[in-house]
């Protein structure tokens, strides 16, 4: 049989290790102790989204060409119509009067002009005038895109100045 002082000693332990827990250890490791690592999580979380982004703009506002080179990209999305944007309301009414808004003709071949043959595709763009700027600008007017995107760099550059036989169609 053990001694009194070695169960006195157990005795100790065993209740100290089943002590009772008080209202307030329960209240902070069941309810308080999630909810705070929850939101120190979500905290972290948002430091770092916010950290990478104003790393990102620090980025951008530092480097100059980099700015100017995502400016770039955009302007050509645009005037190569693969962007978002349709073609001015002004090209769509010369489309419609100079080929009927179509590229091709019934056989499938590049439309070519009435009157000069040299004009092609739906703006009806002079190859005469206007081939030697296609290729300076990338564009091949035989195609519907390339067509178009000339059709935008005209109007940009000159007006509807070279669209002048068919104004009295579609400046209506």
């Amino acid at each position: 049989m053990p001694k009194l002082s070695d169960r006195i000693i157990k005795s100790k332990i065993k209740r100290a290790i089943h002590r009772p827990v008080t209202k307030l250890e329960y209240w902070y490791s069941n309810r308080f102790k999630p909810w705070l690592e929850l939101w120190l999580r979500r905290t972290v979380m948002l430091l770092m989204v916010a950290a990478m982004v104003y790393i990102i703009h620090l980025f951008i506002t530092q480097n100059p060409n980099l700015q100017d080179r995502i400016y770039q990209a955009r302007a050509e999305e645009i005037v190569m119509g693969e962007g978002p944007e349709p073609p001015p309301p002004i090209l769509t009414k010369i489309a419609k009067c100079e080929s009927g808004n179509t590229q091709y003709d019934k056989d499938g071949k590049v439309l070519k002009g009435r009157v000069d043959s040299m004009d092609t595709g739906k703006y009806q763009i002079s190859k005469r005038y206007w081939s030697d700027e296609a290729q300076r600008q990338g564009y091949n007017i035989d195609t519907e895109e390339g067509n178009e995107a000339m059709a935008k760099w005209i109007l940009n550059n000159r007006g509807t100045v070279d669209w002048s036989a068919s104004q009295r169609c579609w400046n209506r």
